[in-house]
């Protein structure tokens, strides 16, 4: 187990070197293209980690190895508050972090009532509830951007996801709160390990186990909500990072999220560092991360849907 460690941890650093190192501007450029670098490669880091961990997290509570941020509605809610922060002029990394924040918790209350059943949340519906919520919002976003066209641009990368953003100096304290707050949320998810393992048994397990499902269902849903949220402001909405991550690494870890929630942290940021290195070398227009992610996750999420792995998952 610690070699796995060992060799995962290697690699992501090899990865994160390459990307600091290795683009458009060649090797070992001036300070500000390392600098801009630097912070790519910070925010690949941060996103991968809290989409991977948030996806275990709810592949756990779902007990369904499909389950992610986006399939519950929040990643888009989030990129609808932040297209309609746009559209009423605010720019800077608080107020459109407030925005996502605001939009993904949104969805998530909506969500939350339609799928409450005599006081219960019922797995099933919550995820139906989180889809066409996805589709609402999605299509929401597709008429800010049609009727705002002067935020086209910034609206379609924000949809994809988009690690190279530009921030003034300005602008790098209000990123650096945000930032630490997604990584509270993350620390929060750590912290749940042992709920999650009860939880990924059933709900009557986990209640006989002395676990409190409910409230540590609305917790789930709150650390989501926020950290994804301000993640999606920040990065735009990056797909299948919280799908593929979590599976793989329960079939190379196991099911103990002791284990799982390090090592899918590591493997997220792996994933999405090399994904933004191809997206950025890959064509002489740079790709919106997201796509690169997406390349790789439908052939993975159609390859899951073959082999029924969603009827049987327990932990």
């Amino acid at each position: 187990m610690k070699l796995r460690f060992a060799v995962l941890f290697l690699l992501t650093l090899l990865v994160i070197s390459l990307s600091l190192f290795w683009g458009p501007a060649g090797f070992l450029p001036g300070k500000e293209v390392m600098s801009l670098r630097a912070l790519r490669a910070f925010l690949a880091l941060l996103a991968g980690a809290t989409l991977a961990l948030n996806g275990a997290a709810l592949q756990a509570l779902f007990l369904n190895p499909l389950a992610d941020p986006y399939v519950l509605g929040i990643a888009s809610g989030a990129a609808l508050g932040y297209a309609a922060g746009l559209v009423l002029g605010f720019s800077t990394p608080f107020f459109v972090s407030l925005f996502g924040i605001l939009g993904g918790a949104g969805v998530f209350v909506v969500v939350y009532l339609l799928s409450r059943r005599n006081g219960i949340l019922n797995r099933n519906a919550l995820l139906l509830a989180g889809v066409v919520m996805s589709f609402l919002t999605s299509s929401l976003v597709m008429i800010l951007m049609v009727s705002h066209q002067e935020s086209i641009y910034r609206m379609l990368y924000v949809l994809w996801g988009y690690l190279g953003r530009a921030i003034n100096r300005n602008q790098l304290p209000a990123v650096f709160v945000v930032s630490l707050v997604v990584m509270a949320c993350d620390g929060a998810l750590f912290l749940l390990s042992r709920e999650l393992d009860a939880l990924s048994l059933g709900d009557e397990e986990a209640l006989s186990m002395g676990v409190d499902v409910e409230r540590v269902k609305k917790l789930l849903f709150l650390l989501s909500s926020v950290s994804i949220g301000i993640l999606v402001s920040l990065v735009g909405a990056i797909g299948f990072v919280g799908l593929m991550v979590p599976h793989i690494a329960r079939r190379v870890v196991g099911p103990s999220h002791r284990n799982l929630m390090p090592f899918s942290l590591l493997l997220g940021v792996l994933f999405l560092s090399l994904a933004d290195l191809i997206s950025r070398n890959l064509t002489p227009y740079e790709l919106p991360v997201g796509v690169i992610t997406s390349l790789f996750g439908v052939p993975f999420f159609l390859y899951l849907l073959s082999r029924g792995v969603y009827e049987s998952y327990r932990g």
